[in-house]
């Protein structure tokens, strides 16, 4: 009776459990359920990148450029530094919503998407550009006229470059894009007219 039993017993424990999980999981399940579909109204605004977005920042380049071997801390920096021309993606909170402690988070926002456009012309000597120029390269070696005009304007030096970012989290539709292209071109426009 020993072993036998206790093993029986055990078993049985163990079946009762596993449907008590089971049950609690088509419980879980139909939550998720509801939760995917559901719309969480939620307001974003396009504020000038700063040195509190870095983290954020580099997260997006790190989820755009993936398998890139492309020094994204020096990218992120790049990007900080010419805070003139680019949008960091943040969710609005309305004053009401905010408490006294909510107030020191504030500069520490995360940023939901970035569009900006990297000067290459003026930075080809920072590591994470002449990294980027040699992936934008190598990405279009796949098609040999495309390679071979990416060539000729980067051996231009007359030619001025730009490379744009437009980076978000997945979920967030892209028509949310739409306004932060128009304040970039607005940016650039005034950034052309100052040099």
């Amino acid at each position: 009776m020993g072993l036998t039993s206790r093993k029986k017993q055990k078993a049985q424990s163990n079946s009762k459990n596993n449907e008590t999980s089971e049950e609690s999981s088509d419980s879980e399940m139909e939550c998720e359920t509801l939760n995917e579909n559901m719309v969480v109204p939620v307001e974003f605004e396009g504020r000038n990148i700063e040195g509190e977005d870095f983290h954020s920042v580099k997260k997006l380049l790190n989820q755009l450029f993936l398998k890139a071997q492309i020094d994204l801390s020096n990218l992120t920096d790049i990007i900080i530094s010419q805070n003139y021309i680019g949008s960091a993606l943040k969710q609005v909170v309305p004053e009401d919503e905010l408490s006294d402690n909510d107030e020191d988070d504030d500069d520490e926002m995360d940023v939901f998407g970035v569009t900006t456009i990297v000067n290459l012309s003026q930075r080809k000597d920072k590591k994470s550009i002449e990294q980027l120029l040699n992936f934008a390269v190598l990405k279009s070696g796949e098609n040999p006229s495309t390679k071979k005009i990416f060539e000729e304007l980067l051996s231009n030096p007359s030619t001025s470059l730009g490379f744009l970012i437009n980076e978000r989290f997945i979920n967030l539709p892209p028509q949310i894009s739409v306004p932060l292209f128009e304040s970039l071109r607005k940016e650039v426009e005034v950034a052309s007219k100052k040099s």
